[in-house]
């Protein structure tokens, strides 16, 4: 997965071919805020199985919207099969720049601050 930190609002996705790394489509995760012009400078993204249903879900990081998003991994592989239900948790007038993963947890650190915030990872269910 990589993140788009210019003009587009996209998150790549790669996988691995015999001898390169194959494009397998992008997603947009529509963020802007209500009169927005720029990109949302998706900072940074992240593979991992948060509610422990053995597919790997996508948390990206949008530092202009402020805001954390999540997918939900469906286990499906192709442009726009891979993940959905996508859930977004706001940071207002942050910029989340990066994720870490904590057992049960998802660590947010935000743009030009100390911060960090402390998620709890969605679960099973819900």
């Amino acid at each position: 997965m990589v993140g788009n930190r210019s003009t587009s609002d996209n998150v790549v996705v790669l996988r691995n071919g015999k001898d390169r790394f194959v494009y397998d489509g992008s997603f947009q995760p529509e963020t802007a805020k209500r009169g927005e012009v720029t990109a949302d400078e998706i900072r940074d993204v992240y593979l991992a199985d948060l509610d422990g249903d053995d597919s790997l879900d996508l948390v990206a990081a949008a530092r202009e919207s402020g805001k954390l998003l999540f997918w939900r991994g469906t286990g499906a592989t192709g442009f726009n099969r891979a993940f959905a239900d996508r859930r977004t948790v706001e940071f207002p007038g942050k910029g989340p720049r990066g994720i870490a993963m904590l057992p049960g947890a998802v660590a947010v650190i935000f743009y030009n601050s100390s911060e960090v915030a402390i998620l709890d990872a969605p679960g099973k269910g819900e």
